[in-house]
């Protein structure tokens, strides 16, 4: 399956006190992402509280989210972590599942430098034959995979591009100029400005709670109407910046939890979004919907108001 598009990276649903996996709520969670519009999901990432679950919570989570999905949607596993052979065992695991591709984020906690980082990557890419993404995020793991570095393993076919959620964008056109690599920016704001540069699509945390402005971008692109695009690029704006860039991983739990039945609370240590901001974001989130005339969104967010 071609991975492209919008992919929203979903939260993992939780019991009300974030400790248990509610797999049930997994098939909620696909079913409104679907009927949104999106194209593929980012499994097991940031959003998903991937890096607080156990290996064991990884796979299982992992498998839901494939079932749920019942190959209408892309799935890309996110199967990095702080120990190369824990990357390698997630990494067998969602091929195993039946995942469309695997994203390896730069170990982090410990410094590393790019020869060990490369080793790395090498070692979860021929663990199986998914495509393979980089998944940058320096703010995260004070660890990055250098342009050279990147560069070298696209091109001898260890990876097939990148998923960037750096923010540079010098940095992100730099790889663009590699011909065929797929860059998927985690950088709302940049969206259309890196699709016009020749990205393959975006991964969005707010695009689960939001979906339609983000599809409507997507579409709008590709079917070259680039004033509409314009539009959208300024709707999906509006939309990250009232849930926090993406950055607050609680808010964006809680809110899509009120839109599909309840995915439970964050995982310790990350703590619960008061209810009165949920309800600010919430009409916000109406208004923003109304103005640029989605009524069904509107309807949907203002009930929560």
């Amino acid at each position: 399956m071609r991975i492209q598009g919008v992919v929203a990276p979903p939260p993992t649903p939780l019991d009300r006190d974030g400790v248990e996996l509610d797999l049930p709520a997994i098939a909620r969670v696909v079913d409104y992402l679907t009927r949104g519009g999106v194209h593929g999901l980012f499994v097991n990432g940031t959003t998903g509280e991937g890096l607080l679950l156990t290996v064991e919570e990884r796979e299982r989570t992992t498998e839901a989210f494939v079932a749920a999905a019942r190959g209408a949607l892309a799935i890309i596993v996110h199967v990095g972590a702080t120990s190369t052979a824990t990357a390698v065992r997630l990494a067998q695991h969602a091929a195993a599942a039946g995942a469309d591709g695997v994203a390896v984020v730069a170990p982090y906690y410990f410094e590393h430098d790019q020869a060990a980082l490369e080793r790395h990557v090498r070692a979860v890419a021929g663990a199986t034959e998914l495509p393979t993404f980089l998944y940058d995020i320096p703010a995260r793991t004070s660890n990055s995979f250098g342009l050279e570095l990147t560069r070298r393993l696209y091109q001898e076919g260890v990876v097939v591009g990148s998923k960037d959620s750096s923010g540079n964008l010098p940095r992100m056109l730099d790889m663009l100029e590699l011909d065929g690599f797929r860059l998927l920016t985690g950088a709302d704001h940049l969206a259309l400005t890196t699709l016009h540069a020749g990205a393959s699509g975006m991964v969005t945390g707010p695009g689960c709670v939001f979906p339609e402005p983000y599809v409507k971008l997507w579409d709008s692109f590709a079917a070259g109407d680039l004033g509409e695009a314009a539009r959208w690029q300024r709707a999906v704006l509006k939309t990250t910046r009232v849930l926090g860039y993406g950055g607050d991983l609680p808010l964006l739990k809680a809110a899509l939890g009120l839109l599909t039945g309840g995915i439970g609370a964050p995982r310790s240590p990350l703590t619960a979004t008061p209810a009165a901001r949920l309800r600010a974001v919430a009409g916000e989130l109406a208004d923003i919907a109304r103005s640029f005339g989605l009524r069904e969104a509107s309807e949907r967010f203002e009930a929560h108001r």
